[in-house]
């Protein structure tokens, strides 16, 4: 079964390019294709024990969190209606995936993402296929209403979000698509118009989730509407290394003068709203043919090769964020595993020491009750009635010291009152030390073999993923530099 799916890996590498297939092998690392199917196919149920292991399966038997990065970019496009960010994602991907129009065509978010098949998934199906957006769902224990919390359900954080999240999968093969999801946002608009969620607090929580931010401004448009710069504020201040701004549809302002002059009111109301140190580049775009093959060509430069470049260098950047976290995710699971075996060697040898001082408590609490039986035979011994009890050879039976040791003993305390305070005091001492014996002997909690040999399988796991993982850096290298890597 192993080697079939190797050679089934192998076959999927064979279609995808070197950057695909460096990201889709550190993937395969956290969750194992087997994995991947069984979750499909059980959905939030209980799934089966895989055969193959995984670093998020090994991470959650250890009780750690180890969320698999994601293998593909991801850019959420926010702008105001008519901006051009559907339009955008067609031309990007090379299919009419969006709809596009000058009314407010996109009322929830979308995710546009590449795979085998043709296909379209809804709220709870997008949530299952994007494990980090699971956060949008409230637990149990955060629900404030009754009949959620008392059911044990989970309420949405953002109502009415998830009804309007849908997953669009296309097969394309145009540019690098297949390392990308876009994330097409509502059009952002003033006024009295009504969205079916919180969009100003769904976006800023989406932006967490993102490798790339471009924000749209329509130079036709309301470019500058309170709400679309309102959110640029708010995002800028946590999330700034990822935003980009462009000015589409560049070629609907024929004249330089009127993109020179739509240019400026932008940058200054941008520099109004967000500090940038370093400044901020506003490249002009719009989509080549977007007006149809009647209209004349704009004489405005396209820049929108910078926007493909951009993504470009975040995907090479994407390279090498998922590596790095491999290795910290496994220096990470590394150091535990080696911190129960360790602490459980401590337990062993400390739990050797506890038998032995236990055993050594209550083998001196068996000698101590020596002293009571001894004074009770003694005392039997001077009861005639008693004495009759004993067997008749007893006084001639035995080791004669021990004898002597208990007549020796029961002349030192003649009286019967003393005698029996003696066998009081000694029985208690006894049963006192026993109960010490029994206390000492609380053994520390330690791993049975299995458990051992597990944990060592997983170090080995580990060891071979940092070996796995040096690879595919070397590959990685060869592809994006000239020169050879020892």
């Amino acid at each position: 079964m192993e080697s079939y799916r190797s050679l089934a890996n192998d076959a999927e590498d064979a279609l995808l390019g070197v950057n695909e297939q460096i990201l889709q092998q550190i993937h395969r690392l956290y969750i194992p294709v087997e994995d991947r199917e069984a979750a499909l196919k059980h959905g939030k149920k209980k799934q089966p024990p895989s055969k193959e292991l995984g670093l998020e399966q090994i991470a959650t038997a250890l009780g750690m969190d180890c969320l698999h990065p994601r293998k593909k970019v991801t850019i959420l496009i926010i702008g105001n209606h008519s901006a051009g960010k559907s339009s955008f994602v067609n031309w990007y991907v090379g299919e009419h995936v969006q709809r596009t129009g000058v009314a407010i065509e996109t009322s929830g978010f979308t995710i546009v993402t590449s795979g085998k098949l043709e296909n379209e998934l809804k709220g709870e199906g997008t949530l299952l296929l994007y494990p980090h957006l699971r956060g949008v769902m409230k637990d149990a224990s955060e629900t404030t209403t009754s009949s959620a919390s008392s059911h044990g359900q989970s309420a949405e954080r953002f109502p009415g979000f998830v009804s309007h999240l849908t997953t669009k999968i296309s097969t394309s093969k145009e540019n690098k698509f297949a390392l990308v999801d876009f994330i097409d946002t509502p059009g952002l608009a003033d006024g009295n118009l009504s969205y079916p969620f919180d969009v100003d607090q769904v976006i800023p929580w989406m932006a967490n989730h993102v490798d790339l931010i471009f924000v749209f401004f329509d130079p036709i448009g309301q470019a500058l509407c309170s709400r679309t710069m309102n959110i640029v504020e708010k995002l800028h201040k946590t999330h700034s290394d990822k935003m980009r701004f462009y000015m589409t549809k560049a070629d609907h302002v024929r004249s330089e003068p009127d993109r020179y002059k739509v240019m400026c009111q932008i940058t200054q109301n941008l520099s109004a709203r967000i500090s940038a140190v370093h400044g901020f580049k506003l490249p002009l775009i719009y989509i080549p043919g977007a007006e149809g093959p009647d209209q004349p060509e704009s004489t405005c430069i396209n820049q929108i090769d910078e926007l493909t470049l951009e993504i470009d260098k975040t995907i090479s950047q994407k390279i090498q964020s998922n590596l790095n976290t491999l290795q910290s995710h496994c220096n990470a699971i590394a150091q535990r595993i080696d911190t129960l075996l360790v602490d459980n060697e401590k337990n062993v040898k400390r739990n050797r020491e506890i038998a032995s001082n236990s055993r050594l408590v209550f083998f001196f609490a068996l000698l101590l009750l020596c002293l009571p039986l001894s004074m009770g035979l003694f005392m039997i011994q001077k009861v005639p009635f008693l004495n009759q009890l004993l067997p008749d050879h007893f006084n001639s039976m035995g080791i004669p010291p021990l004898h002597n040791a208990i007549n020796t003993l029961g002349s030192a305390l003649p009286s019967t009152e003393q005698q029996l305070i003696f066998i009081a005091a000694t029985l208690g001492v006894s049963l006192l030390l026993m109960f010490i014996s029994s206390h000492l002997a609380r053994y520390l909690p330690t791993m049975s073999n299995n458990e051992i040999r597990k944990l060592k399988e997983w170090r080995m796991f580990i060891d071979q993923t940092l070996k796995k993982k040096e690879e595919l850096y070397l590959r990685y290298f060869d592809e994006s530099v000239s020169h050879e890597y020892a």
